[in-house]
């Protein structure tokens, strides 16, 4: 049976997108090559029918390494209030030597039905909010790259 694209809609959540996330997150971790200690590598993953596909991947700048894998104890800055009711449509992969970090990629509706796209993370910097998918995977390249105009529309 031929399933269209309004099935995946009305389709009840999967509870093992968690469990795919981690496994997509492991076996990237196996295939990325080691980078320096202050450089850590990057892979921006979206789930697309039953596979990942990477869109983007890099070498990230290594104060947003330090921030991602070298968290200050307290965490005091801005972050995406992400509805409980939010689905993972990817995953920010990141590692550096030994050490990998998968952050989760979300898109959910709000209350005027507009579509929105997060993430969250242990700094600062990886709090973004965007109206569409590719402006979330746009800014999040742009700060993991260290290239100016970051574009983040906080809510």
């Amino acid at each position: 049976m031929a399933r269209n694209e309004s099935d995946f809609q009305t389709m009840p959540p999967n509870p093992m997108k968690h469990a795919s996330l981690f496994f997509i997150a492991c076996i990237a971790a196996c295939m990325l090559s080691s980078c320096a200690a202050e450089q850590c590598r990057y892979h921006l993953i979206v789930f697309e029918r039953s596979a990942g596909k990477v869109l983007a991947e890099g070498i990230g700048q290594p104060e947003v390494c330090k921030a991602l894998f070298e968290p200050a104890d307290i965490y005091l800055g801005p972050h995406i209030d992400i509805p409980q009711d939010a689905e993972v449509f990817g995953t920010l992969v990141v590692t550096r030597d030994d050490q990998l970090k998968a952050l989760p990629l979300y898109t959910w509706q709000d209350k005027t039905g507009g579509m929105n796209f997060g993430c969250n993370g242990p700094a600062p910097q990886f709090a973004h909010h965007a109206k569409s998918r590719e402006e979330l995977l746009a800014s999040l390249k742009q700060m993991l790259e260290g290239t100016p105009e970051r574009q983040n529309t906080n809510p």
